[in-house]
């Protein structure tokens, strides 16, 4: 019987995967199935059986778990992060073999990959979603919230983390800084999807919450982009400040004036009441995934290209809504997921059972909670807003979700890496 082929002679027969080409990595994708015993018996030492395998067992895991906690009335964020903590060192993947098995360390690029594709594209359709013109129609009130519920946290309460943080081992002070700093922040995404998910997107309170998100997100952006610039600054040197602070202005004048006007092209070449050709999409997901490479490259958060790129996407008909019609699903029903789940694959809590870094953790936490709550109640009060409104609404600006757990695992991972 014929053993199964090596990676090596795979490559040689493929042109494109050649040795001079890959190295001395032997990457294995696809075996022969039953028809070749050899094969079978160790199907899961190819990457394509693996990965199907670990994306099986990821999702049947998560909607059995969903099955019963969305009668006590639990998201769905909930199922995904659970199963991924159940699969990972936090419970199965403490057992070697198990974890060997299913999740061994080399495969774990590729789940990596496919959670920040996806994470990515959710924040360039949060970008679409999002109506700038918000900003132009909110009232005082609206700008208060936002603007006071960002700066509050951040100008008192992460001096005070900082002073926690201080009596940590140094290996643990970036990651509780970080903490601070992200939790710190009111994420669009995240109040957006709570209001839908409560019905009162389109009510008084949830018109306020998504105003007060919209600018205090935009303002977060803005201030930790100007923080690289300071870093880059103090780290490098002045030059290569004002170099990146020049190339994030390039990038952005591609975006806004050329890509925009692009798109205006697209809608004038698209017949009124017809979708928008696929080769456009196409176009556009390649212009997104090249404004993600573009940010990495000059310093930023690879996600600030996409979401920007999003920004300026005009909504509506036939641009706006046919991107999200084809992408949403995809991305929100398949990635998004997965990178939820990827987020519990990498939590260990014994990792941070230490009861010095547990006390920091929740007394940062729960001083930001405070800081936000505060932030929110009193603006909303002295506006005469009644008491059971405004304190739903501080509660709803202190929401977390998906944009803290991505934040987090591209921390952990760019970490890892270096």
């Amino acid at each position: 019987m014929e053993p199964p082929q090596s990676a090596g002679n795979r490559n040689a027969s493929v042109p494109f995967l050649r040795d001079d080409v890959c190295g001395d990595q032997q990457l294995e994708i696809r075996s022969k199935g039953i028809w070749d015993l050899g094969s079978a018996e160790s199907f899961l030492h190819y990457e394509l059986p693996l990965l199907h395998l670990q994306l099986s067992v990821i999702f049947l895991l998560t909607y059995c778990l969903h099955f019963f906690l969305k009668r006590l009335r639990f998201p769905r964020i909930i199922s995904e992060i659970l199963a991924g903590i159940i699969l990972g060192p936090s419970c199965l993947g403490r057992m070697k073999e198990f974890s060997d098995t299913l999740f061994p360390e080399e495969s774990k690029l590729i789940l990596t990959t496919l959670s920040k594709v996806g994470y990515l594209f959710f924040m360039f359709l949060i970008g679409v979603k999002m109506d700038i013109s918000m900003i132009k129609k909110s009232g005082r009130i609206a700008w208060a919230i936002g603007t006071l519920s960002l700066l509050i946290p951040l100008v008192t309460v992460i001096p005070i983390s900082s002073t926690l943080i201080r009596t940590m081992k140094p290996d643990k002070k970036e990651a509780m800084t970080v903490v601070a700093v992200t939790q710190s922040l009111i994420p669009f995404p995240v109040i957006a999807c709570l209001l839908i998910e409560l019905k009162i997107l389109n009510s008084e309170l949830g018109r306020l919450a998504l105003s007060s998100a919209v600018i205090s997100d935009l303002l977060g952006i803005f201030l930790i982009t100007m923080a690289t610039y300071v870093r880059a600054a103090i780290e490098s040197s002045l030059i290569v400040g004002l170099k990146s602070m020049l190339s994030t202005a390039y990038l952005l004048y591609a975006i806004i004036f050329v890509m925009r006007s692009v798109m205006y092209w697209i809608i004038s070449r698209t017949p009124e009441g017809k979708a928008v050709k696929e080769v456009y999409t196409i176009f556009i997901v390649l212009a997104v995934l090249i404004s993600a490479i573009l940010s990495d490259y000059i310093g930023l958060q690879y996600l600030f290209g996409p979401f920007v790129f999003g920004l300026v996407v005009p909504d509506g008909p036939p641009l706006g809504s046919t991107l999200v019609a084809r992408l949403d699903t995809f991305v929100s029903g398949f990635l998004v997921p997965l990178l939820l789940s990827y987020c519990g694959l990498k939590t260990n809590f014994f990792a941070i059972f230490a009861a010095s870094t547990v006390s920091v953790l929740c007394a940062i936490n729960f001083l930001i909670l405070v800081g936000k709550v505060a932030a929110s109640l009193i603006p909303a009060l002295y506006c005469k807003m009644p008491l059971k409104d405004a304190v739903a609404l501080a509660l709803i600006m202190s929401t977390k979700g998906i944009v803290e757990v991505g934040t987090f695992v591209s921390f952990m991972d760019n970490k890892c890496s270096l």
